[in-house]
């Protein structure tokens, strides 16, 4: 486990039940601060969590990144998993720099998201859309305002109270995201397309298998602008 190499604070941003938390407290995290903004995510995490191990967990509800602000260089490694995908644009940047302010230099990064690539959106119109935004040079072309306008109409989730994507969701590009985040001050360690059937994607979206994109992104010394723009 990434986490146990660090004896700096350790953050699991959107830690919902907290499967990631748990690991990393097995595998000796010094501390770790469980990020939701769901209570009874966390109220059900701090149940499951070890007498023993009490005294090294954190426990925080809010949004990300609105709610949360940690010091500047006093985090060791921060888990970022499906949290990417609710973002707009605006709160993609500001994320990623906040990010790149919490880390220790050397500290690192890991992102799991969702992928331009999944079965809903194997269509003309977001296609045509998704290459209009990118030929205009837009920063963020994944966003959607309205998921639903872009999904085809024989492949769309149908719409029920446990159905994960939102009426607004943020797919990315490898490229996309590996620039953002180089743009922000980190350097690129891993960033690899990976296959949802294998890692646990619903099945409504599997594609080809590129439906997931893994990071592990690295610190790099912070420039004057980024510090200037958190204070």
């Amino acid at each position: 486990m990434c986490f146990s190499k660090t004896n700096s604070p350790v953050i699991d941003m959107g830690c919902a039940y907290g499967n990631v938390v748990l690991a990393a407290l097995n595998a000796g995290a010094a501390q770790v601060i469980a990020c939701d903004m769901e209570k009874e995510h966390l109220k059900i995490l701090e149940q499951a969590v070890h007498y023993k191990d009490v005294d090294r967990l954190q426990t925080i509800q809010g949004s990300f990144p609105k709610h949360f602000d940690f010091k500047k260089n006093s985090i060791g490694a921060i888990h970022a998993s499906h949290i990417l995908e609710f973002l707009n644009g605006n709160q993609m940047t500001l994320g990623l720099k906040k990010f790149h302010h919490w880390l220790k230099p050397g500290g690192k990064l890991f992102i799991l998201c969702y992928t331009i690539f999944i079965k809903e959106l194997v269509n003309e119109a977001f296609i045509a859309e998704y290459s209009r935004r990118k030929n205009n040079k837009e920063p963020w072309p994944g966003y959607l305002e309205n998921f639903d306008n872009y999904t085809s109409s024989q492949n769309s989730i149908e719409k029920t109270k446990n159905d994960p994507f939102p009426s607004a969701l943020h797919v990315y590009e490898k490229s996309i995201l590996v620039d953002a985040l180089t743009q922000a001050g980190f350097s690129i360690e891993l960033a690899t397309y990976l296959d949802g059937k294998s890692n646990g994607a619903m099945q409504d979206t599997w594609f080809d298998g590129r439906e997931y994109i893994g990071i592990i992104a690295t610190k790099v010394a912070s420039s004057h602008l980024q510090d200037s723009i958190l204070k």
